[in-house]
Parts: structure tokens; sequence; C-alpha cells
């Protein structure tokens, strides 16, 4: 069967549409052989660029989670620190409260001991005190503020006698 073409500018597309048919199949059977998809880089472009856009967007989810994992420890690591100087705080309390109703009056050797068997427990709350502000994650401290390399916490007192003065 012919089919007959009426005009050239029919002929000319039909030929152009032809010969562009004829260039895919012969890109077709050339990726088939070759096992790639193009022969050059202009035909892998809008791939490359989308595959580069998966792995930027992959590269910050990535720093995402570890930014929060980094958050999530250090918020825990805060809790547990709050919580121990609360419990610190609050045994210190009882044991002033214990004290206060005696009557000190009296210079006897039990209450020179006693006072200074309370400055003792003070000093070592302080010091417990101290060792929870001073946590370090990751290098910073917790509770450094803006400024997380220097101990936000340095007691004045390095030994109980130095305090007891």
């Amino acid at each position: 069967m012919v089919t007959r073409i009426g005009t050239a500018a029919q002929n000319m597309v039909l030929t152009t549409r032809m010969i562009e048919q004829q260039q895919t199949v012969a890109a077709e059977q050339t990726q088939v052989a070759t096992g790639l998809k193009s022969q050059d880089y202009a035909g892998i472009a809008s791939d490359t660029y989308d595959l580069l856009n998966v792995e930027n967007q992959k590269a910050r989810i990535q720093r995402y989670l570890s930014d929060n994992s980094l958050v999530s420890t250090t918020m825990k690591a805060q809790q547990t620190a709050v919580q121990g100087i609360t419990e610190t705080a609050t045994t210190m309390r009882s044991l002033l409260v214990q004290f206060a109703g005696r009557d000190l009056s009296a210079q006897s050797p039990q209450n020179i001991t006693d006072v200074r068997d309370l400055q003792d427990k003070a000093f070592a709350a302080l010091s417990q005190i101290q060792y929870f502000l001073n946590q370090q994650i990751d290098g910073k401290y917790i509770f450094g503020g803006a400024v997380s390399n220097k101990p936000p916490v340095a007691l004045p007192y390095n030994n109980l006698d130095d305090f007891q003065n």
C-alpha cells in the first residue's frame, strides 16, 4: 500500500519524524549495547540534577537528626542534673531545719562536733551541686550558656577548712 503525500510541507514533516524515530531507536540500541544511559553528559544532566538534590536533602536531614540527637542527649543530662541538684538541696534543707531547732548557746563538745558535721555536709552539698552544674557533653558544658567552653560554676573554696573559715 502506498500513501500519497499531498504537499511538500507534509513530506518534510513526515521525513523529519522518521529521522527522529530512527535517532530514538539508535539511542535506545546504544543504551542496550553499552549499558549507559547516554554517551555524553548532556544526556544525563536532568538526572544528575535530581540525584544531587536528593543527596543534598539526605545530607541535610542527617545533620538535623544528628543535631536533634545531641540536643536530646543534652536535655536528658540537664534534667538528670536538675533532679540531682533538687535532691541535694532538699536533703540539705531537711538537715538545716532539724539543726535550727537546737540550742547551740552552750559550747559543748557535742555541739561543736555537730556544727562541724553540718558544715562538712554543706560543703559536700555545694561540691555536688558544682559537679552537676559543670557537666559536659561533647566537650561543652551543658549549663555554660553562650560560653560553653568554661565551667559555669567554680566554688571559691578548695577544701572544708577554707569553707569553714
